[in-house]
């Protein structure tokens, strides 16, 4: 065997234990608890941008529909008779900002 071969691989061969150390290092215990503040952040966007975060339960809500209603409904729809929605801008201009006197 050629002491040049030889070398290469013991030196990959060190190195590869080495990365094999390197990354078993930066495992984490998974067994230990987690903060109790863990989430915190998630739930506190999520509030700011849900109108409610937490609704009532679905027992608490209010369900009760109208049948006839809900048919001519249905109905209108299929017929093409259904109202078309008002378009919304949500842009506004405004021009000026200081005051004259």
């Amino acid at each position: 065997m050629d002491t040049h071969e030889f070398g290469h691989r013991s030196v990959l061969g060190v190195g590869l234990a080495l990365l094999c150390l390197s990354l078993a290092a930066c495992a984490d215990d998974l067994s230990k608890p987690l903060s109790p503040t863990y989430g915190d952040a998630v739930r506190q966007n999520m509030a700011r941008q849900i109108v409610n975060p937490e609704p009532a339960m679905p027992s608490e809500q209010e369900t009760a529909v109208d049948g006839n209603k809900a048919v001519l409904g249905v109905d209108a729809y299929k017929a093409g008779k259904v109202k078309s929605p008002v378009a919304v801008s949500t842009q506004t201009q405004s021009s000026g900002g200081g005051e004259s006197k």
